[in-house]
């Protein structure tokens, strides 16, 4: 269901602002997210939902204290013979889509039959993305508990949170095996001061050691705060570092801010925001009540980060998902097995880095060399896969360590079709990806500042 943007956007502006007002009125004594059950925001079918909604859905669970992260479209809820119940008001989520027509005739195609589209004719296409919307109900908002007692009474149980401990003495394996093992983006040391920085120019994040915290979860925190920050590299994310108390540096604490918050309460933990931090809440309450569309800007920011983040760790495949007898089924695509994209040489992922995917169809194979075709890239940030043009680049030449650093945003010498070397990097373009020649950048003025 399509809703006004400018509507929506004003509902999620305006939770956002009662959320900060709310940390402001409670003198930073009250976590971004209480922990009322354990388990992400997900469907009937207990498939959860992509991070631009979950840190909304969040909210709203807290707000209402809802005892479970279960929702459900009103046609749903319909199919599964469940009601709303009177006077209950919908939230509305959102899920990007395209819209792809044929240049010359304006006819609509879909997906897939782009997708399954040779890279040649692909540029008779104009591909639009844009934000479709639907409305959800919490299950408390329905008389789901009355009308299947025991379904509801495992969902609870599910959902519950068993350790009420303090935070003393709090470990989290995650985040210790990701430190221990050095499996972080970039590296962490910790040593023996007072204060945590991330150093864009070294790309390189500085903690002070856990027994230094009197709670364990601030440690944790910290570091979540400062990994944060690190996935903004240009070689990742490519957020802008400005100096500090400028409105770029508080746009960037605030991205901290919520996605260090976000991972914390998927992990568990009930974070308080940081106090350094209470110098920007008018300055970000000034700019989403002057214009709810640099909200949008803030849930892509946490979205991506906060996938980069859970997916580097291990947190994205542990199973928190809710088997329920109630599954609607497919809400979201599963990829096909890898056995057989294999065998259809089709959709083959050829190198990988922590931030994107190179995908290909291999139209032959052997052991020297393979024919690629179809290229695209997957930005696993976001889920969106967009077609990459080389132009006289042929990447099935190129070295494997050479197309993970075209990757990863940094310049790489490669042999075009002529046999001709040049410096090139990976470029956004309006049809997706392109490769084009690398401009020499001017060296950062931020050389030894941290965040």
């Amino acid at each position: 269901m399509n809703r006004d943007n400018n509507a929506v956007l004003q509902q999620y502006a305006e939770l956002m602002i009662e959320k900060i007002k709310q940390v402001i009125a409670s003198d930073w004594k009250k976590p971004w997210f209480s922990s009322n059950f354990k388990g992400f925001p997900q469907n009937l079918s207990g498939n959860k939902y992509n991070n631009f909604n979950k840190l909304l859905l969040y909210f709203m669970c807290e707000k209402y204290s809802y005892q479970t992260p279960v929702f459900a479209t009103f046609k749903q809820v319909q199919e599964k013979n469940f009601q709303v119940l009177k006077g209950e008001k919908s939230f509305p989520v959102s899920f990007y889509d395209l819209s792809i027509k044929k240049i010359t005739t304006g006819e609509k195609v879909t997906k897939e039959f782009y997708n399954n589209l040779p890279l040649p004719e692909k540029a008779d296409y104009k591909v639009i993305p844009f934000i479709r919307y639907y409305n959800v109900f919490n299950l408390d908002q329905t008389n789901f508990a009355a009308k299947y007692p025991e379904k509801w009474t495992s969902l609870k149980e599910q959902f519950s949170i068993s350790d009420h401990s303090s935070n003393d003495g709090y470990r989290n394996h995650f985040l210790d095996k990701t430190i221990e093992n050095q499996t972080w983006l970039c590296p962490i040391e910790l040593r023996e001061q007072s204060d945590a920085y991330y150093s864009p120019a070294r790309d390189l994040i500085v903690l002070p050691k856990m027994e230094q915290f009197p709670q364990g979860k601030e440690f944790y925190y910290t570091a979540l705060h400062e990994m944060v920050h690190s996935t903004g590299h240009p070689e990742r994310l490519g957020r802008k570092f400005d100096s500090f108390g400028t409105m770029s540096y508080a746009h960037e604490e605030l991205i901290a801010e919520f996605s260090s918050a976000m991972v914390g309460r998927d992990l568990g933990m009930e974070l308080l925001p940081r106090k350094e931090n209470a110098q920007y809440l008018k300055s970000w309450l000034s700019a989403i009540t002057d214009d709810p569309k640099y909200i949008l800007g803030i849930l892509g920011d946490v979205s991506k980060a906060v996938t980069m983040i859970e997916k580097t760790i291990g947190l994205e495949n542990e199973n928190f998902q809710t088997q329920t007898e109630i599954s609607t089924g497919n809400a979201d695509t599963v990829p096909e097995g890898a056995a057989k994209i294999l065998k259809q040489h089709k959709d083959i992922p050829i190198v990988s880095t922590p931030s994107k995917i190179l995908i290909a169809d291999v139209l032959s194979a052997n052991k020297k060399q393979c024919e690629l075709s179809n290229l695209r890239i997957q930005d696993k940030s976001i889920g969106k896969t967009e077609p990459l043009s080389t132009g006289s680049i042929d990447l099935s030449s190129q070295p494997q360590q050479s197309l993970k650093e075209l990757l990863s945003g940094k310049k790489v010498a490669m042999t075009n079709k002529e046999g001709v070397s040049s410096l090139v990097k990976l470029n956004k373009t309006v049809a997706g990806w392109g490769i084009s020649a690398a401009k020499q950048l001017l060296s950062s003025a931020d050389s030894s500042a941290g965040v």
